[in-house]
């Protein structure tokens, strides 16, 4: 409670003989109110004391009168004090507030402030990444040649080892179909004259088939990477999905399987040759960006189930050279809208522009009725010149290479 010095002040209007009606009336109203204990008190006095004088007659009681002026003054100061007290409150509450809004916004600039120094200690990571990759791209180059040279004796080891698994699949098969002719002569009576006919294949056609395929032999790091996600991918799933061989059928892996071989005979492990690949591969990406090229635009069409490329007597009658436009267009359309966006200046959308328009000259400079483009003599021979050029072989859609356990112990799941 405040221990102000209170100052007795009577309205000039009230006589210093306020009559005890008066004052009745008055701390009847105050005790509507929310008076402190202490004040509730002082009041039920006063009461009693102005009852007191209305009933023995005594309007003009000084010490009543007096006793009032005095709650009525401590009245205000409670008063005052309750509002002072009240706008301390609201204003604590606002600094509160405000101090709940500042500790908001320090924790959501902390949070940012996190998230790009790990951007930052990212794009770090990454820069530091690209130039490992370009210092060492060639490095990875020179370790795949030498895995890549032994594809050859691999492929000829799997088709000797296939070529004998046939020769005796024919002779288990005759054997097989003789005893069975000569169990059928016997039953009836006759002799067995022999030859039998058996399902006989050519164990050095379908040896070849199965083995003339490339995994990394005349096929480029990136194709080659493609595959292998895709397998890595397969084994993971296999794995997710029980992992065992006798409830789940196991994918098949022939690129796997072969850079298994090849890295045995090379010296190193496959789990090492397969980050290798990856990392050369987007090294690749990264820094080969090349045009559209006429070997990449070869038509192909559908025959017996198979995707095979178009054969014609003219190379350039194999060659889309409609979707290759498109592409060129593509390109060009780019650069125009780099420009439009203003992240090129004028000088160099032109320059870019002239680079796609001359490059595509090179290749084209007329179209013919139906609006299709004529390549040029320099476009034609390029599409002939592939044909002498060996192209690398997929495996075959029977590919087949029995599980063992521990088969793909050192494949990871990670794709990327």
């Amino acid at each position: 409670m405040s221990s102000s010095k209170l100052t007795l002040t009577h309205n000039p209007r009230r006589k210093r003989d306020e009559g005890a009606d008066e004052v009745i009336r008055k701390l009847e109203d105050y005790k509507k109110g929310n008076l402190t204990p202490r004040s509730q008190k002082l009041c039920d006095d006063l009461l009693k004391r102005a009852e007191k004088a209305q009933d023995s007659g005594d309007a003009d009681d000084g010490l009543l009168s007096s006793s009032f002026a005095y709650f009525e003054a401590k009245q205000k100061q409670v008063e005052e004090a309750k509002r002072g007290r009240e706008s301390a409150e609201c204003e604590m509450a606002s600094v509160q507030e405000s101090l709940k809004s500042a500790e908001a916004k320090l924790e959501s600039a902390e949070a940012e402030l996190k998230e790009a120094n790990k951007k930052e200690q990212d794009a770090k990571m990454a820069l530091q990444d690209y130039e490992l990759m370009f210092e060492f791209g060639d490095w990875f180059a020179g370790v795949l040649s030498r895995v890549r040279k032994t594809e050859d004796d691999v492929r000829c080891e799997q088709h000797a080892i296939i070529k004998k698994e046939y020769q005796h699949k024919n002779k288990v098969a005759k054997a097989e179909a003789e005893a069975k002719a000569k169990a059928e002569a016997k039953a009836r009576g006759v002799a067995y004259r022999g030859p039998v006919d058996f399902e006989k294949v050519e164990p050095q056609a379908q040896a070849k088939a199965e083995t003339e395929w490339h995994a990394l032999e005349v096929r480029q790091v990136t194709d080659t990477h493609q595959w292998v996600k895709a397998e890595q991918a397969a084994v993971e799933d296999w794995r997710n999905n029980c992992g065992d061989e006798s409830t789940v059928p196991t994918p098949d892996t022939p690129f796997l399987d072969r850079i298994e071989l090849m890295c045995e005979k090379a010296g190193v492990t496959r789990s090492m040759c397969l980050q290798w690949i990856r990392h050369y591969s987007e090294r690749n990406e990264i820094s080969h960006n090349p045009p559209p090229r006429i070997r990449d635009y070869r038509k192909t069409i559908e025959k017996d189930g198979k995707v095979v490329r178009v054969e014609a007597d003219k190379a350039e009658d194999t060659i889309d050279w409609v979707s290759m436009k498109a592409t060129i267009d593509e390109h060009r359309a780019d650069i125009e809208g780099r420009f439009e966006e203003g992240k090129l200046d004028k000088e160099k959308r032109d320059f870019y522009i002239e680079l796609i328009d001359t490059y595509w000259r090179f290749l084209s400079e007329e179209s013919d009725e139906a609006g299709n483009p004529v390549p040029t003599a320099y476009a034609k021979k390029a599409a002939d010149d592939l044909k002498g050029k060996a192209e690398a072989k997929d495996p075959p859609e029977t590919y087949r290479r029995p599980y063992k356990k521990g088969k793909w112990d050192d494949i990871s799941g990670e794709t990327d």
